[in-house]
């Protein structure tokens, strides 16, 4: 049912019935539990912020990802040795940096 509602909203799965009509514009952020095992495990979170956004310096990179907690020897341990949560939050940083107007969570945890 929620998995289903929000696949429907992000429009990944279309309406046996009706319609869902979204903004051109509007941008959608969607957190899943899987997004985690996407991440490349060989690569530290700074790493991979950094080739996803070219557009901040290494010091404006790290004030980004740091205020998702990923500070200190986090931000360059590589991704496989980080705890689930930490993974969560590189996830998060990654959905935050896109500015989206509306973030969906399916079971964040």
């Amino acid at each position: 049912g929620k998995s289903t509602l929000l696949k429907l909203m992000v429009g990944t799965l279309e309406p046996l019935d009706g319609m869902v009509k979204r903004h051109n514009h509007l941008r959608i952020g969607q957190y899943h539990q899987h997004l985690t095992e996407l991440l490349p495990m060989d690569k530290t979170p700074l790493e991979y912020m950094m080739d996803e956004y070219k557009d901040l310096s290494l010091e404006q990179m790290r004030s980004q990802i740091g205020r998702f907690g990923i500070t200190g020897p986090a931000q360059t341990l590589k991704i496989k040795h980080l705890s689930d949560g930490l993974k969560s939050r590189v996830v998060f940083a990654w959905l935050a940096y896109r500015n989206p107007h509306m973030l969906l969570l399916d079971e964040p945890t």
